[in-house]
């Protein structure tokens, strides 16, 4: 069930639905893919209503939308949770960068659900959009990169191609096998390194990262391209051969 009373969150939607477009507001009322502060002006205006965070327990663990709760998509967690739901409620689901989410959002609607609620961008939006999150719920946590660490990492001779990742995103999985391909076959041109968003949530946040993949190609140390989402080898490739 939901427990949102938050401050914060109704500072922000004051703040900001005035900006929402008519589509938008419709899909407030109505269920749909929903910007970080609309999904927090739906939540506010639904009444009591269910907050499914589909990840897994560790992220959930990391930080999650007050009065979610877990319901992990990759296991039979979910559907469990989803068939002692009411199909008349409201229904609001989100994972950490929207890929998850969309498919549990479509399996509601496919049982009847009228009223889905879908975090478009997922926890990295609301995050972006400094919405408040809750911490615990178990799962263990290991040791980040710092920002130190991360600016010396990129402050090479060579170019420096940093690949931003979770291990559950599929994309990020097709890219991997070339991106190993190019820090061998490239060697002498780019350093390739690969970071986990999940095991480096502040670090993530603090570069700006909102979108998985995020490939950062880095020249002297300062960004010199920037790439959201999958893209082929080649282009990679293209990218790194005219720095």
């Amino acid at each position: 069930m939901r427990h949102l009373s938050l401050f914060a969150i109704l500072v922000a939607v004051i703040q900001f639905s005035c900006s929402s477009s008519p589509d938008a507001e419709r899909k407030i009322v109505q269920g749909g893919v929903l910007s970080a502060l609309d999904f927090a002006t739906a939540l506010q205006q639904a009444g009591p209503a269910t907050i499914l965070d589909v990840r897994t327990p560790s992220e959930f663990a990391g930080g999650h939308i007050v009065g979610g709760e877990n319901a992990d998509i990759s296991s039979g967690a979910f559907e469990k949770r989803v068939s002692e739901l009411d199909v008349s409620k409201p229904v609001f689901v989100y994972c950490l960068s929207g890929g998850r989410s969309a498919s549990a959002a479509q399996y509601l609607k496919g049982r009847g659900f009228k009223r889905v609620y879908d975090l478009q961008g997922g926890i990295m939006q609301w995050r972006a959009a400094k919405l408040p999150l809750e911490q615990g719920g178990g799962g263990a946590k290991g040791a980040e990169m710092s920002q130190q660490a991360y600016e010396e990492l990129i402050k090479s001779d060579q170019l420096v191609l940093v690949d931003f990742y979770a291990e559950w995103c599929q994309p990020c999985k097709r890219m991997a096998p070339y991106l190993a391909e190019i820090s061998k076959e490239m060697a002498d041109k780019v350093k390739v390194v690969r970071i986990d968003v999940e095991a480096n949530r502040a670090l993530s946040e603090k570069i700006g990262v909102t979108m998985l993949p995020t490939l950062l190609l880095y020249k002297g140390g300062k960004v010199s391209w920037k790439q959201e989402g999958f893209i082929e080898k080649e282009a990679v490739v293209k990218q790194i051969a005219s720095r």
